[in-house]
């Protein structure tokens, strides 16, 4: 699965669609900074902001 950020408060409907329908696996964070965030997932196949 390929690993999508969202570092913002972007509703949840858009990571559950991610996930039942593009076969990803969603980080949806909005307290880490979003250096730290990515830094944390170097694995990261995109960003939503």
């Amino acid at each position: 699965m390929k690993k999508v950020l969202i570092p913002t408060k972007l509703d949840t409907v858009a990571a559950k669609t991610l996930e039942a329908n593009g076969n990803y696996t969603v980080i949806q964070d909005t307290k880490t900074p979003l250096e730290a965030l990515v830094a944390a997932n170097p694995d990261a196949y995109a960003l939503i902001v």
